[in-house]
């Protein structure tokens, strides 16, 4: 719970959002909506994204599973972002 509350915290005056689209098998457009600490998830793409991240399944995957590092997964193209990154 403290964990939760600490990102909460980081997060208070984000306001953002992001698109993921993930290719491949299972695939699909989603968006993470970021505001006053609190972010929501939505299958589907955004009409106006700050951050738009693309990434094949398999790296995704990867990437949660701690397998691969965003910068390794950048400097191999396996990971496309546009926008503000500084989110």
């Amino acid at each position: 719970m403290g964990e939760d509350d600490g990102r909460r915290s980081r997060l208070a005056e984000t306001q953002a959002v992001i698109e993921f689209e993930l290719t491949g098998d299972e695939g699909g457009l989603f968006t993470v909506h970021i505001s006053e600490g609190v972010v929501r998830g939505a299958a589907g793409g955004a009409e106006r994204a700050d951050l738009r991240v693309s990434v094949d399944v398999v790296t995704w995957r990867a990437l949660n599973r701690g397998e691969i590092s965003a910068p390794e997964a950048l400097l191999r193209r396996r990971l496309r972002v546009s926008g503000s990154l500084l989110l």
